[in-house]
């Protein structure tokens, strides 16, 4: 192969990437609107493609965050294509704006103007024009893994939440005379786990009733029992696992153990939508 050769066949198959890139893109967000993972047993989208597909955490949630930003922004995807643009570029910009909406609590119509400042930008310009963007929007969590035993988590704090922390150094003084930062959240992890952890069962000789809720949640592990029933996957997610009733308190369903399962929060108001129909749920949110 003479270089020339090379450099076309290459040239070929980066074009070739960046068109099967565009779409799968677009099926991501298309299975996203349609909330296909639910059905498929996953509790969110981000846990479909790193199970399902084998991608890391990283590659996941830009390829979520790209997509969802094409959606809103339909010129993002030509510059994909042509090589302006690139996945992570456009995952820095919808992360970027998601946490200044989230934190000013409305929609902000930037992304089509930011799609175009970022244009032929590296990670480092870009992120630069997201801080003048957004200067009082808080950085974004980080954990890395740096061993087989250890993971090291980069937060930011507000002065009452140090001062909290610093309050629980005072308190634990006599116990870790000199804990670091990460002995004090060790602790109140496990703490607040064995206080409050759904799956962890009353100490013997207690006389508190147990609800059947609360039994429904220690028997399901704090875990979400959605099961796929094509292929017999269960979610297990144990993000804001809520007890549902299997026949609805609106159809007549009681609090009886049989009726009661624990579900994730999303497969919890995917299956009243599939039982109680779209247009009830809305009503029902719309009251709240």
């Amino acid at each position: 192969m003479t270089n020339t050769e090379l450099l076309a066949k290459l040239g070929a198959l980066v074009r070739e990437e960046r068109k099967i890139t565009e779409d799968i893109l677009a099926l991501i967000r298309e299975a996203e609107s349609r909330r296909l993972y639910l059905e498929l047993g996953y509790a969110s989208a981000y846990e479909w493609l790193v199970k399902a597909y084998g991608y890391s955490r990283a590659a996941a949630h830009r390829r979520i965050q790209a997509a969802r930003l094409v959606a809103a922004v339909p010129e993002a995807r030509e510059k994909l294509a042509e090589g302006s643009l690139n996945l992570s570029t456009l995952a820095q910009v919808q992360s970027a704006v998601q946490r200044a909406e989230r934190d000013c609590g409305k929609s902000l119509a930037v992304r089509a103007a930011l799609v175009q400042r970022v244009e032929g930008k590296s990670a480092e310009e870009t992120q630069r024009i997201l801080l003048a963007e957004f200067p009082g929007v808080k950085p974004k969590e980080s954990l890395r893994i740096v061993s087989a035993e250890e993971a090291k988590l980069s937060v930011t704090l507000d002065e009452e939440t140090l001062a909290n922390l610093r309050r629980v150094k005072e308190l634990l003084s006599h116990a870790k005379p000199n804990a670091t930062f990460a002995e004090l959240i060790a602790h109140l992890a496990r703490d607040y786990v064995e206080r409050k952890a759904p799956e962890k069962k009353p100490a013997s000789g207690s006389r508190r009733v147990t609800s059947p809720q609360k039994l429904a949640l220690q028997k399901a592990r704090g875990q979400c029992e959605f099961r796929d029933e094509k292929t017999g996957k269960v979610c297990g997610s144990r993000h804001q696992v809520e007890v549902d009733h299997i026949l609805p308190q609106a159809l007549g369903g009681t609090d009886a153990p049989e009726n009661l399962r624990c579900l994730c929060k999303q497969h919890n108001l995917y299956e009243a939508e599939r039982k109680l129909g779209k247009e009830f749920m809305n009503r029902f949110r719309l009251r709240l």
